[in-house]
This record gives structure tokens, sequence and C-alpha cells, in this order.
């Protein structure tokens, strides 16, 4: 019995039309004139184009291989390469398996045939394919006189690789005679009057960019999607492959908005970049995304990841997904951060950075299991991410007091950031209050934004730099970049992107320099050069501030 019933209907219609006194199975042709066209020839009745490379699964011996033809056409005559796609092969019968040139080969309208030759052993023998192609399928008969049998079984073969460039390569050429004919007729009148009756029954191409739009493009695979909403708490799903994703709060968490909690996330998708994400909303159940390093490079070191969007949407795609490869290249995990939204109703000076404190409490629970330092966990924000980095630096001794209840899993473990990056950052609370107290064991931070080009968000760095400053912070570094604006500005992009070779486009180089500086990429295990200097700071009498003369 025939379990699929679309390839039932596909062989039917193959043997009636194979059978037929057009298409002999099995017989090589004697006259003359074939075995002068042996190896590529093609009827004028052709209709259809066969180029690509076809697959389909065929059984012998017991086993089932994977075989391929790649067939092509060339000044009308149709050729092609017949192969195995598991590696060709072994032992001794290499030259069954091996590539061989197909010959007869045929195409008179949707009809194909073609011959294979191989050598089993010291033998060779020769098996005749024959079909109807139907789109990007092939249904036929396979034919082979083997051990004095003639032995036939069904072929079903699909395309899987059109020739893209042979045609491609037709329609330029074709849009380019269009473009010079055009060009003749207006340099010369009566051409233009003698020809214009077949160019109104004649359509082609106006140009190369019109031709390749009539290519046969394979649609995209594997695009990403949100989960659904439910009656439970939403399930964020991975924004790259392999990621490990966990909701910040326990279901019934007071934290969470009851009723939204189980309405799905939306995302933004690229509509130039098939499969990237540009940034998420509708965020209710937050989470975080863990990303490994290799097990060979692994530092231990942890970069969360918290993305801006002006609190309006998160964009995960340039500042949380972009970085997820390129800290991997350091031995440095990485932790994507979906904090609630203002778009949504939340307030970002509380929700947001609870969020934050909240995915380093979560992230160093899990720290021995992961192999992470619990002593190398550190938050990088992007713009409105860095309002959340900035308090988390200043705030985490508040938040852990607050969320020592009995019940909470995470009580006891505490939210302080090992290291902080602010980058091209919104206010921070110095920004509002510049005497806000500093704690003595606020963490060091990397600082970077373009200069006058992108100002407001310069001063805002600089507001962050100059209270630590004046605290003593050890180890705070600021890299402000005279060419630059804020991404979204006059074109200017963000995160790792290159923009356009200027030096602002490599300041991660900079993070880099300072993060190991400090000893984050050391082995793990070892106290970094981070935590030493923030030791011996704490331990030493607090400067008194010198009055300014009147």
């Amino acid at each position: 019995m025939v379990k699929n019933p679309q390839f039932a209907i596909s062989l039917v219609v193959a043997w009636s039309i194979l059978l037929s006194p057009g298409i002999a199975l099995g017989q090589q042709a004697a006259t003359s004139s074939d075995a002068d066209q042996r190896g590529s020839t093609q009827s004028a009745a052709a209709s259809v184009d066969p180029s690509g490379t076809w697959i389909w699964e065929q059984q012998f011996g017991g086993r089932s291989t994977e075989r391929s033809v790649t067939l092509s056409m060339e000044s009308g005559k149709l050729s092609g390469t017949y192969g195995s796609l598991d590696g060709g092969g072994g032992g001794g019968n290499r030259g069954f398996n091996a590539p061989a040139e197909i010959s007869n080969a045929k195409l008179d309208g949707d009809k194909i045939s073609f011959d294979v030759t191989r050598k089993f052993g010291p033998n060779e023998f020769t098996t005749s394919f024959a079909g109807v192609i139907s789109g990007d399928e092939i249904a036929g008969l396979t034919s082979v006189n083997f051990g004095g049998q003639l032995r036939q079984s069904a072929w079903m073969a699909k395309r899987i690789v059109a020739n893209f460039t042979a045609k491609a390569d037709e329609l330029v050429a074709e849009a380019s005679s269009t473009a010079s004919d055009k060009k003749n007729s207006a340099a010369n009148p009566a051409l233009a009057e003698q020809t214009s009756g077949a160019q109104a029954t004649d359509t082609q191409p106006a140009s190369p960019q019109e031709a390749s739009l009539q290519l046969k493009i394979p649609e995209p695979m594997r695009i990403p999607s949100p989960g659904e909403s439910g009656q439970g708490p939403y399930a964020p799903q991975a924004i790259l492959p392999g990621g490990i994703v966990i909701p910040l709060y326990p279901a019934d968490s007071p934290e969470l908005n009851a009723e939204r909690v189980g309405e799905a996330e939306v995302y933004n998708l690229s509509k130039d970049v098939h499969g990237r994400i540009n940034s998420i909303v509708n965020i209710h159940n937050p989470s975080i995304e863990v990303h490994f390093a290799s097990p060979s490079m692994n530092t231990g070191a942890v970069v969360i990841l918290a993305a801006g969007g002006g609190h309006r949407t998160l964009n995960v795609g340039t500042e949380s997904a972009d970085f997820v490869p390129f800290f991997y290249n350091y031995g440095v995990n990485t932790v994507i951060l979906r904090n609630r939204l203002r778009s949504d109703g939340y307030e970002p000076s509380t929700d947001a950075v609870r969020d934050a404190l909240q995915a380093i409490r979560l992230v160093r629970k899990h720290a021995e299991a992961w192999k992470f330092d619990p002593q190398r966990i550190g938050i990088m924000g992007f713009s409105a991410g860095a309002e959340l980095s900035a308090p988390a630096a200043i705030q985490f001794s508040e938040f852990d007091r607050e969320s020592n209840e009995a019940d909470d899993p995470l009580a006891g473990i505490s939210s302080r950031p090992d290291f902080v990056g602010i980058i091209y950052p919104g206010p921070t609370p110095f920004t509002r209050n510049p005497e806000l107290e500093v704690p003595r064991n606020t963490p060091p931070a990397f600082i970077a934004s373009a200069g006058a080009g992108d100002r407001i968000h310069a001063i805002w760095a600089t507001d962050y730099f100059s209270a630590m400053l004046r605290a003593g912070i050890p180890n705070v570094e600021m890299h402000i970049y005279g060419n630059g604006y804020h991404p979204g500005d006059r074109g200017a992009t963000g995160g790792l992107t290159h923009r356009k070779g200027i030096p602002f486009g490599t300041w991660q180089y900079r993070f880099i320099e300072w993060f190991d500086d400090l000893g984050f990429l050391s082995e793990p295990g070892m106290q970094t050069k981070a935590a030493k200097d923030s030791e011996e700071f704490v331990q030493q009498p607090p400067r008194q501030p010198r009055r300014r003369p009147n």
C-alpha cells in the first residue's frame, strides 16, 4: 500500500506516460544518430527547465541512501552529474557511489530521461531514468539490467536547488539587449518605427534588477515566533538557538500583573533580514535567556545584556543577540534580559530596575550548575537599558533587604553586580540627584558614548562618571568619542556595528581591554583585580570632601 496519496497519483500518471510508445525503459537506441548525440541531447519540444539539483532515496542491498543528480541546460542541451549525498560510499565499491556524468540525456516537453553508468566491482552496469517533471518534482521509473534480469522501480525526485546562476545570466542578458535596443532606437528613429510593433508584443525585463525578480527563491526557514497566550503565565521563547529561558519570578509572585501575565510577547521582525528579531514588546512575564561560553574557553564571567528602546520597545537585536557570539569568542557567558516596559504599563525606575536586580540574583543562584564564577556577574545596559544597569550599581543593598522574605526562593543571594556597562545611557540616578550617596562597594563601571553628536547622552554619562570620581570608586573608565550619534539619529546604528569606521565603532574592544585589565578574563575561581581593589577601598576610611574656596 502506498501511504502518500500524492505520490501514488504521481506514479500512476508516470506509469501511463512512460509505458506509452514514446518512451521505452531499459532499451538503448541503436541508431547512429542517437549514438552521435550520446551524453547531451534535447528535443526542440522542450517546455520545462530541469536545471538544478534533484534528490531521492534509493534502496540497494538492504541499505537506504540519498542520491542526487545536478542537471543543467547549456546551448539547448541537457547534461548533468549523478552522485550520492552520503559522502561517496566506502569499502570496495567506491566506483558504485562515485560521481558519474549522465548520458543519453533527453528532454521532450515535460518528459525527461537519461542513463547513468557505474562500476560494481569489476563490472559496469547502466541504469536508465525516465520521468515526468511537474514543478520541482519528477515522478517516473528506473530500469537496470542486473544479473541478467531487468529490474524496474519507482523514481520520485525533488528539486532542492534551482540553477539560479544560468537563469539569472539569461535574464540579465535579455535585459541588457532590451536596453541596447532602446538606445539604438533613440539614435535611429527609422529603426524605432520598424521595431515598435515587435516591442509591443514582446515583453522583456527592463533592467537586470527586474530580471532577478523572476528567479524562484526558496522561502526562508526557521523564522522565530513567540509562544501563545494562555490561562497561565506566558512561556517566553528563546530568541537565539540554544538559549535557556527562565522567568524572573514565580508564577504567583506579586511582582507580576496577574491580569496580563498570560499574554504573549510580540516580536518585531526585520523586513530585510529574515529571522532577525529587531525588538520585543508586550513583556508581562520578564525572563532571562542564558547562552554559555565554550567549556574550553570559559572564564566564568557573565554579562547580562539590557537592551534599549526608549522604554517603548526592547531592542534585542543590536543590543543583545549580536553580543552573544561576540562575547563567546572571549570565553564570556551571556544572558539576555527581557524586562518590563513603560509602553506596557510599567515604571522603568522601579519595575524594570527590579527586573535587572532579580536577574543578577537568579544568575548567581545557578552559578555553580552553569559553571559561572559568582564573583564575575555583571550587567551592561544600552540607552534606556543603561537606566537599569546604572541604578543596579548603587541600589542592590536596598533591593536585597526588601527581597529577603522566607518564602523568596532567592532570599540571601546578593544582587550586587560585579561590574556594570553604561553605554550611551539615558538619565542616571545622579542626573536627578547629583548629591545621591554612593555606596563604598559600588562596582567598577565602563562608560561609553558619542560626544557632541549625542550631547545629552554624553552629559548623562558624565553625570555618572563624575559621581563615581567624587566618591573615589576604583576602576571606573569612560570614553566620550568626538564623532558619532545616538542610534537612530541621522541614520546612526548601535550595538556592535562598525559605524562606518569611526572610533566610536570600536568601543566594544575598549571594553574588552578594560574587562581583561580587571581580571575578568583570567582563569575562573581566581580573585579579580576588580574584587581586590573594591575590598581594599571599602576598608579604607572615607575621605572627607574638600571644600571649595569662597
